[in-house]
C-alpha cells in the first residue's frame, strides 16, 4: 500500500496544475464560466474504498462514469462527471472538498477533464421553434 498522502502538498499540486490549465484555456479563448460537462479522476487503495467513495461522490451530486482500461498501479481508478464551470472546477473550495473527501477514504483525487468540448448549454436540445408572431 503507498504512503497516505499529504493533503496539503496535494493541494497545492492542483492549485499549480488547475493555474496553469485555466490559463491556457482563457489564451484559447475558452469561456471560464459556462457550464460544461466535466470528468473528475479519483484512485482509491482498494475496491471497496472506491465503492465507498462512489456513494460519497453521488450524494454530491456527481455521477458515476464507467470503467476505463485496468490500470497496473494495483488502485482501483474511479471517473465521475459533474455539471459545473471551469472557475467552479478549479476553485479552492471545491478543489479542497474533493481533496479531503477523498483522502477520508483512503482515496485521492486526481485531477479534472472536459468530458466534451461542447458546454452544457449549447447541448441542450428545444422541442419548439422559434414563432416571431407570439408575443
Amino acid at each position: 500500500m503507498p504512503p497516505p498522502v499529504d493533503t496539503q502538498d496535494l493541494l497545492h499540486q492542483h492549485q499549480t496544475t488547475n493555474s496553469a490549465r485555466i490559463q491556457s484555456l482563457i489564451d484559447q479563448q475558452e469561456s471560464v464560466e459556462t457550464t460544461r460537462s466535466i470528468v473528475l479522476y479519483f484512485s482509491a487503495s482498494s475496491p471497496d474504498c472506491a465503492q465507498t467513495l462512489g456513494r460519497a461522490l453521488f450524494a454530491k451530486g456527481t455521477r458515476l462514469l464507467p470503467a476505463t482500461d485496468p490500470y497496473t498501479d494495483g488502485r482501483t481508478h474511479i471517473r465521475v462527471s459533474v455539471k459545473r464551470s471551469l472557475r467552479d472546477i478549479v476553485g479552492e473550495a471545491f478543489v479542497t472538498d474533493l481533496v479531503y473527501t477523498a483522502a477520508g477514504m483512503n482515496s485521492t483525487y486526481d485531477g479534472w477533464d472536459i468530458l466534451c468540448d461542447d458546454s452544457a448549454e449549447e447541448k441542450q436540445q428545444h422541442t419548439h421553434e422559434h414563432n416571431p408572431q407570439v408575443y
